[in-house]
């Protein structure tokens, strides 16, 4: 192993600690008394199938169901136009608490509003407006510029992945969609020392999870060029993808997004000690199969174990059968 042994980094702990940056957000969230626990969301209509047929809604509670369903499908971004917030809609219990869920247990979560009345949204005592105003970093209201105030359309949208949409604010007839299956393209790293698996402990909203290092694809990123810079920003190790290890699908039973894993095997160098781990990775542990194994309640995914599994079974492919594709 060229460079510095890979030990997490920590004297005497083996473990590299890094301050919970959304304590705080967790503290002012409390105050609207809303559900603290990391759970199913327990008064939601279930969530439909995926599929990108439209539902058409005509009263307000059928709104408020879809709307609650939109916004439990974000990822990274959830977009509101309405006129004034509408309470029936926005400053409900259920909504505000998938909001919370989301701004805590979401990776660079964010929340932006265009309000076309902002004065009748505040003499609304709006809930969501008390949260905006304490949680800035992650909920944005805006006003609508006064000459494009004719718009008269109400929407929801989370992501690419679902919308409600109403042509007339002043109505609730509308329709909503869950748009077909559209997965989350993430990659991990198998990184193995001396029978110890390389995993970050991370906290998603109030829990502590363990995961390989892993994320997102960027837009325009290759898989390879992600999974090094996935280890780089949460483990302060250099990656350097060797193989393929297999691909991955899993569906999240509480929210129903769908992820598909490209995970990679590979060595490790260069190690930067004075780095700080990208948020939420709180530590870094070198763990064995049976560590994991004893840890399987505190597993961000089932894939964690799969993965590794497929690793120790010796099953690996060709870097060559992912490789991305150059413009001529």
């Amino acid at each position: 192993m060229p460079g510095r042994s890979p030990v997490a980094r920590n004297p005497g702990t083996g473990v590299r600690d890094l301050s919970d940056s959304r304590t705080k957000t967790a503290a002012a969230l409390s105050s609207f008394a809303l559900e603290d626990a990391v759970r199913p969301p327990t008064s939601f209509a279930p969530l439909p199938p995926d599929s990108d047929q439209l539902a058409v809604l005509t009263t307000v509670d059928e709104v408020r169901v879809a709307t609650e369903a939109v916004a439990a499908r974000g990822q990274r971004l959830i977009s509101i136009f309405s006129s004034d917030l509408e309470p029936p809609i926005y400053d409900q219990p259920a909504f505000l608490n998938t909001i919370k869920r989301f701004v805590l247990g979401q990776n660079f979560a964010k929340v932006r509003v265009l309000v076309r009345e902002p004065g009748r949204m505040i003499s609304n005592n709006n809930r969501f407006v008390s949260m905006a105003r304490r949680l800035t970093s992650y909920l944005e209201i805006r006003v609508l510029a006064a000459e494009l105030r004719q718009q008269t359309a109400s929407y929801c949208i989370a992501d690419d992945r679902a919308i409600v949409y109403r042509l007339r604010a002043d109505r609730w007839d509308g329709i909503s969609s869950l748009m077909n299956w559209t997965p989350d393209l993430t990659v991990a790293a198998i990184i193995e020392h001396e029978q110890g698996f390389l995993l970050v402990e991370e906290r998603i909203g109030e829990s502590l999870v363990f995961n390989q290092p892993a994320g997102h694809v960027e837009r325009g990123e290759s898989l390879l060029a992600a999974v090094a810079r996935e280890v780089r920003e949460e483990t302060a190790w250099r990656f350097i993808p060797e193989a393929l290890v297999g691909i991955y699908t899993w569906r999240n039973p509480r929210n129903g997004h769908s992820t598909l894993r490209f995970a990679f095997t590979g060595s490790i160098d260069d190690y930067h000690a004075d780095q700080p781990l990208d948020p939420p990775v709180v530590a870094t542990h070198w763990l064995t199969r049976l560590q994991i194994e004893q840890r399987a309640a505190q597993l961000r995914t089932p894939m964690v174990l799969s993965c590794i599994s497929d690793y120790l079974a010796g099953q690996r492919f060709a870097l060559s059968v992912v490789a991305a594709v150059a413009e001529p």
